[in-house]
C-alpha cells in the first residue's frame, strides 16, 4: 500500500476519517488499475482483498465516485493470478482462501526484487509524482521532484473529494499516458486486448461478510448483551446464547473496523456466527468507524467525562467535530512521528483454537516521521493519550 500523506475527514459526520493509505491492483499486461481500496490503517490484508474484489466487477458510472471523470473506467474482470507483495499481512490463510474462492491463483513477489511487481511500483511512483502534488493544500516544491516528501502530509480534505479526485486522475490522466509498454497507453492496450470480447467474470460470487473483520474476546454484561467501545449490542439470539453459556461467559466476537453497526458473535457450540446489532441511537452509530469511536472516547476523557454514556459521547463527538472544522482552516505544518499498530484480520477459528500450522503472524507496530497538518497533529496527540479504562471498555 501507499501512504498518500493526505488526512481525510468524513463528510457525513464531520469526524476525522484518518490518514489515507491507498492499495491498488494493476493488470500486468495493460498496466490499467483494475481496482483499489482506501484505508486509515496501513499494511492490512482486508485492504488487499478489497482491492482485488473491486477489480473483478464492472464499475457503476452513475456512482458519485465518478462525478469528476470525463472518461469511463473500462477495466475489470476475472483475475488469472493475483500477485501479492510478500508481506506477513498478505500471507494470512483467510486472505488466500478468500481470493481462491474467486477461482484465481495466488503468487507472491520475491523480497527485494522490484521487477516482480514493476507495474504496481510504477503506478505508486506516478501517484506520488502526479496525483498527490496537485491536491489542494499541497505545498511541496513542484519544480524539484527529489524534494517531494517536503510536501507530503500537507493536504487535508473530505473522503468523498479525495476519492473523486483519485478516480478522475486514474481514468483521465493515468490511463491516457503511455507507460513504456510498446508506446501504448493503458487504455489503448486494454481496448486492443478486448476489442472482440468482454472480460470474463467469476462463475460465482462467494459470501465474504466476515472478511476484514478482527477477533476480540468479550464477556457478557450483568444486564445482558455485550459492550464494546462503550456501545451496547443485543439481540434475542444473543440472549439465548448467554442463557446456554452462562451469565458471565466469555465469547469470541468479530468486528469490522469500518462499521460498528454490528458484531459477529461466535456460537462455540454450533460454530456459527450471530450477527448482533448495536442498540444505540442509529443516528449516532450509523457510518461510525472503530477509529472514530476511539477518538470520541479519548476526547470524552480529555473533557473529564468519565464512563461516558450516549449523552456524554454525543457531547464529545460534537466537540471533536468542532475542533476538526476549526483546524481544517489552519495552514500550519509540523514534523512528527506517527505510530501504527498493524491489526490482523480474523481467521476462520478463534485464536485459542488455531492449529500450530496456521500461518497467522502476530501484528507488528511501526513508526514513521513525516509532515502533518494541524488537524492530523491534533488527532495524533489524542491517539497518544493513555488512560486507565473502565471494565469492559477498550480504546484502540
Amino acid at each position: 500500500d501507499t501512504d498518500t500523506a493526505v488526512f481525510l475527514i468524513d463528510p457525513r459526520t464531520g469526524l476525522p476519517w484518518g490518514r489515507c493509505w491507498l492499495t491498488a491492483g494493476v493488470d500486468e499486461h495493460t498496466s490499467n488499475v483494475l481496482g483499489y481500496s482506501l484505508s486509515e490503517r496501513p499494511r492490512s490484508s482486508e485492504s488487499a482483498f478489497e482491492a482485488v474484489v473491486h477489480g473483478i466487477y464492472p464499475k457503476d458510472p452513475s456512482s458519485p465516485d465518478f462525478a469528476l471523470c470525463r472518461g469511463k473506467w473500462e477495466w475489470y474482470g476475472q483475475h488469472g493470478i493475483v500477485n501479492l507483495d510478500n508481506a506477513s499481512y498478505n500471507a494470512t490463510l483467510q486472505l488466500q482462501a478468500s481470493i481462491l474462492e474467486f477461482d484465481a491463483e495466488i503468487g507472491f513477489a520475491r523480497p527485494h526484487h522490484p521487477t516482480d511487481k514493476a507495474d504496481i511500483e510504477h503506478f505508486n511512483h506516478r501517484v506520488k509524482l502526479e496525483f498527490i502534488q496537485d491536491l489542494p493544500g499541497w505545498v511541496g516544491p513542484k519544480e524539484d521532484r527529489e524534494l517531494l516528501n517536503v510536501g507530503l502530509g500537507s493536504a487535508a480534505m473530505s473522503l468523498d473529494e479525495f476519492r473523486q479526485r483519485l478516480v478522475a486522475w486514474i481514468v483521465d490522466e493515468y490511463a491516457n499516458k503511455p507507460c513504456g509498454k510498446h508506446g501504448k497507453t493503458p487504455r489503448e492496450a486494454w481496448r486492443e486486448q478486448f476489442q472482440d470480447t468482454e472480460p470474463l467474470l467469476p462463475r460465482r460470487r462467494p459470501s465474504q461478510e466476515l472478511m476484514g473483520t478482527i477477533f476480540q474476546k468479550l464477556t457478557f454484561r450483568d444486564s445482558g448483551g455485550l459492550l464494546r467501545m462503550e456501545l451496547r449490542y443485543q439481540s434475542h439470539q444473543l440472549e439465548e446464547l448467554r442463557r446456554r453459556l452462562g451469565a458471565r461467559a466469555e465469547v469470541w466476537i468479530r468486528y469490522r473496523p469500518s462499521n460498528l453497526s454490528y458484531l459477529y458473535v461466535l456460537d462455540p457450540l454450533s460454530k456459527n456466527y450471530l450477527k448482533v446489532p448495536c442498540i444505540e441511537d442509529i443516528r449516532y452509530v450509523q457510518g461510525l468507524t472503530n477509529y472514530q469511536q476511539s477518538l470520541i472516547l479519548k476526547k470524552a476523557r480529555l473533557m473529564k467525562l468519565r464512563s461516558p454514556g450516549l449523552v456524554q459521547m454525543y457531547e464529545a463527538r460534537q466537540a471533536l467535530v468542532a475542533d476538526t472544522k476549526e483546524l481544517m482552516k489552519s495552514k500550519k505544518l509540523r514534523q512528527r512521528k506517527l505510530g501504527y499498530q498493524v491489526h490482523k484480520s480474523g481467521l476462520d477459528v478463534p485464536p485459542d483454537e488455531r492449529s500450530e500450522l496456521v500461518d497467522a503472524p502476530a501484528p507488528k507496530s511501526f513508526v514513521m516521521e513525516t509532515m502533518v497538518t494541524a488537524v492530523e497533529d491534533m488527532v495524533a496527540d489524542m491517539d497518544e493519550f493513555v488512560f486507565e479504562m473502565d471494565e469492559d471498555m477498550e480504546v484502540e
